[in-house]
């Protein structure tokens, strides 16, 4: 099974996910992000996923900030899946590392392909 998006005007990867209810979800394949998923918080309310914490996190600027931690739930693969999402005041989501977890992902900008797919 594969997901397969595109690049953005500013090349950044993007993919397409769902939430466990069907709601799609825009992110940026961000490989310099360690985690599963950063999701505007405005997105996060209306989706009434439960608080689970706070945790301190280090932005690409080095600065430390404290962020909120919500339990969410997506489709990938077919699958529902638990994941640990970061709110984030920014308009855009980013999909982590932690999601690429047994899955190859193949980006060529020249051919405007973003491909992520289930390792067997």
């Amino acid at each position: 099974m594969k997901l397969e998006g595109v690049f953005d005007a500013y090349l950044a990867p993007r993919l397409q996910l769902a939430t466990a209810r069907q709601w799609p979800l825009d992110v940026v394949v961000d490989t310099g992000f360690n985690g599963e998923l950063v999701l505007p918080r405005k997105l996060i309310r209306r989706l009434r996923w439960p608080l689970k914490g706070q945790v301190r996190v280090e932005l690409a600027d080095g600065s430390l900030v404290r962020t909120d931690v919500y339990e969410g739930r997506i489709l990938g693969f077919g699958q529902e899946r638990v994941v640990a999402v970061y709110a984030t005041a920014s308009k855009d989501g980013l999909l982590g590392t932690q999601m690429l977890k047994g899955c190859t992902l193949f980006l060529d900008p020249d051919e405007n392909k973003v491909v992520l797919t289930r390792k067997p």
